[in-house]
């Protein structure tokens, strides 16, 4: 579930907002340096909010990395907000 930082509790886009871009890469679990999200393939595209990845076997135990920013009405990218990360457990 994607939020704005600005009203996290809130499930709405930002205000002039069209979509998310949401990226991801799968990066050994002792990689700890941050990834530019311009090298990360891109996931989606979200408009409500939502977004699911599906891993293969073969990456258990390693690390998701995220880089999301919010597409506006005009086509215009925000910046990346902050890298999350999660240890795939799939």
């Amino acid at each position: 579930r994607l939020t704005d930082s600005d009203s996290p509790t809130r499930a709405a886009k930002p205000r002039d907002a069209f979509c998310a871009e949401v990226r991801l890469a799968i990066v050994d679990v002792h990689h700890d340096a941050p990834l530019d999200p311009a090298t990360m393939p891109t996931l989606a595209l979200v408009t409500d909010g939502k977004v699911q990845a599906e891993f293969a076997s073969e990456n258990k135990g390693k690390q998701a990395v995220y880089a999301v920013r919010w597409i506006g009405t005009t086509g215009e990218p925000g910046p990346w907000g902050e890298e999350v990360r999660a240890v795939v457990a799939a």
